[in-house]
């Protein structure tokens, strides 16, 4: 199982005769193989890039992020090094993947969902702390650790796309994601618009609400839209929300549920035979909120009763 996420970096060697291969794991820009770490028998993951069609500042801003912090509810790399214009890098390995495959098809129990969120508000607060807006936070980039039975713990990934502030003074950020293409539809209209007012920390409180609507419906709000049609509904102050009977929209879908396909009929059946506690509502709306500056802070959702 996945118990040494705490594991010592300096254990990890840049030796990469001591990693056996026995499984891969096909991923965008690059490939992710399970691996064994031989001097210790443990699994891990080993992520290779090739650095010759890669973009670096990326890379190198991963690594820089990685060495600023510490924390059990952010993924951590072991060890990086590189061989034949090939960047090797050892993560922990997850047996249970990422939160985005366990919540498909139609979303999770609320409990569950404020139990990820637990754990991924202590992320956030630790970053926005030291100074971090993450920018990526969505269902792909939290890894399942643990075991169902004992303990299981969630851990933030996709530091990558992370911006270090270099002074407490900066409080508009003017650095926009790189290659930002799969982070669409979670980033916030202040980051999307890419305007002379920029962005603060609060973006993240708005990707935030995004992934309790992700988590609670199992499929990411304004999916399948146009980057055009995306950025309108966000500027306007579209606002999703976890669906379920309370939501006005279910009396829309029980007029056109006999003219939907199979999967979508499915689907809104179960949205229509549930309901979240109107807490749950209220914590995604505020997270949601089109004005950055009414948006709460990671500190006072992780106070949210």
């Amino acid at each position: 199982m996945t118990h040494f996420i705490s594991f010592s970096k300096k254990l990890f060697t840049t030796n990469l005769d001591d990693y056996h291969i026995v499984g891969t794991i096909n991923a965008p820009k690059g490939t992710l193989y399970r691996t064994v770490f031989k001097p210790l028998e443990t699994t891990c993951l080993l992520r290779r890039i090739n650095l010759i069609d890669s973009d670096l500042d990326l890379l190198k801003n991963e690594n820089d992020i990685d060495k600023m912090i510490e924390h059990p509810n952010i993924i951590e790399m072991f060890v990086s090094f590189i061989q034949n214009d090939m960047l090797h890098t050892i993560f922990p390995y997850s047996e249970y993947s990422s939160i985005d495959i366990l919540c498909k098809p139609y979303g999770l129990d609320e409990k569950l969902i404020l139990f990820i969120l637990q754990d991924i508000l202590k992320a956030v607060d630790y970053l926005h702390r030291n100074n971090i807006v993450h920018r990526a936070i969505k269902g792909s980039h939290i890894l399942i650790f643990g075991h169902w039975k004992t303990s299981i713990r969630f851990v933030l990934s996709g530091l990558k796309y992370s911006y270090h502030v270099d002074t407490v003074d900066e409080l508009k950020l003017f650095n926009y994601p790189k290659n930002a293409s799969s982070l669409l539809n979670n980033l916030a209209p202040e980051v999307l618009e890419q305007n002379m007012l920029g962005y603060t920390f609060k973006s993240d409180i708005y990707s935030l609400g995004i992934l309790c609507c992700e988590l609670a419906n199992g499929v990411i709000p304004f999916d399948n839209m146009s980057s055009d049609e995306l950025l309108f509904y966000k500027i306007i102050g579209d606002i999703p929300k976890p669906l379920d009977s309370s939501c006005e929209e279910m009396a829309i879908f029980n007029e056109l549920i006999d003219r939907l396909e199979l999967t979508l009929k499915r689907r809104y059946q179960i949205y229509r035979q549930r309901t979240f506690s109107q807490l749950f509502h209220d914590f995604t709306q505020k997270c949601l909120h089109l004005e950055p500056v009414r948006r709460p802070t990671a500190w006072d959702l992780l106070e949210h009763p």
